[in-house]
């Protein structure tokens, strides 16, 4: 994966899952920005955050709120400053910044990084938004802000979404935060993720975005009496194209994703009832995009779209194969290309592989058949067809030989 600065603020670099039979690169969208910050003063301490992190037609979109309160028995008055690190396009910004103090609206003077540095020195502004708030004593007040963000695009190696939103900062508030909530909604279900340690997974919760076309995860981390030591970054990992596909972590081969694109497509197209003939042409054609595949390989290939919503087997085996990993233990990433790899050592200190907190499949509450897209039902059921030809094919012989 493209390697992206981490920054004293919000960093979000998020790829665009896409087709296996496309390209298998995705599409990295990076924009930065932060958790407000005292610019002149520190008696006030930060009781309660939630970030909530939402996909949209026009970006990602981000609700953020945050309770404060002032330690002091007398009022007090400061400056807070909400960053926008630089990115990799340096013409994007937040789009439709808003910002509230006790639920009314607040203006906003907006500076160059020239004409500010602390408190995030060593990190490359773009702008940052400041606003002044003003407490009465021992007060406690809610600060809110919403805004899109967009950014450029490059290529990454890997199919992956990056999400960060730098943490440290939150250090310079009086105290320990007293509640800390990430809340991500995303359009697709991963097939696995890491974060920092630090960090708590509080729940991870299949959703239906469109039946028969896409499905998503709301994943929610919580931590309490929290000081941030590093920045929250989730990676979610998905599998596209037989290179850098997962499906060589949990089957120990690859999958047809990329065989089977095309015929899966064609069946999904084709809508007029088929003759004997070209149903058996058909059949020919999707036994020979299989053909490299043994049945043992093809059995967890299907097996592994059930897994990634959580399905649990009646099969013990097959539990132990897509969920033998404990969730949030740690593992060194990426675990595809780092499982198993007698060079292990080597590709740490070159910084290719990195001990830390993984999620991988695992059984959830939230399965239902009906979180399969209509290209993965299809997929599964053209397995299934070709494991069942093969079975006939093989007992026709055995019965020969009798």
């Amino acid at each position: 994966m493209t390697p992206l600065r981490t920054s004293a603020a919000l960093l979000m670099a998020l790829a665009s899952l896409v087709p296996a039979a496309a390209q298998a690169n995705d599409s990295e969208y990076a924009s930065y920005s932060g958790v407000p910050t005292p610019i002149e003063n520190a008696d006030v301490s930060m009781k309660y955050e939630e970030i909530v992190f939402t996909h949209s037609a026009q970006g990602w979109r981000v609700d953020a709120t945050y309770r404060f309160k002032n330690t002091l028995k007398t009022k007090t008055s400061l400056k807070m400053g909400y960053p926008e690190i630089q990115g990799m396009n340096e013409e994007e910004h937040f789009e439709g910044l808003k910002t509230w103090v006790r639920g009314k609206p607040v203006g906003i003077e907006t500076r160059t990084s020239a004409q500010i540095a602390k408190p995030w020195e060593g990190y490359e502004l773009g702008r940052v938004h400041l606003f002044s708030v003003d407490f009465e004593p021992e007060e406690t007040l809610e600060v809110k802000h919403t805004f899109v963000m967009k950014g450029g695009s490059s290529v990454a190696m890997a199919c992956e979404r990056e999400i960060s939103y730098i943490t440290r900062t939150g250090r310079l508030w009086k105290g320990k935060i007293g509640t800390a909530r990430f809340v991500v909604n995303m359009d697709h279900v991963p097939d696995g993720l890491s974060f920092p340690p630090g960090y708590t997974m509080k729940s991870y919760e299949n959703v239906v975005v469109k039946e028969g076309v896409s499905s998503g995860v709301k994943i929610v981390f919580e931590m309490k009496d929290w000081v941030p030591k590093a920045d929250f970054n989730l990676i979610l990992m998905s599998t596209c194209g037989s290179e850098s596909s997962l499906a060589t972590y949990y089957t120990r081969s690859a999958c047809p994703l990329e065989e089977l694109y095309e015929p899966v497509q064609a069946r999904l197209k084709k809508t007029e009832k088929l003759t004997q003939a070209q149903a058996q042409e058909r059949a020919a054609g999707e036994a020979q995009a299989l053909k490299g595949f043994s049945g043992a390989q093809l059995r967890l290939c299907r097996n592994m779209v059930y897994a990634k919503y959580g399905y649990s087997f009646k099969d013990p085996k097959l539990n132990k194969v897509f969920y033998s990993h404990k969730p949030g233990a740690l593992a060194h990433y990426p675990p595809h290309m780092c499982a198993g790899r007698k060079d292990l050592a080597q590709l740490v200190e070159e910084g290719v592989c990195r001990k830390q907190p993984v999620v991988m499949y695992m059984p959830r509450a939230s399965y239902t058949p009906r979180l399969l897209s209509k290209h993965e039902a299809m997929y599964v059921r053209i397995i299934l067809e070709q494991e069942k030809a093969r079975a006939q094919r093989a007992r026709a012989k055995g019965s020969e030989r009798e």
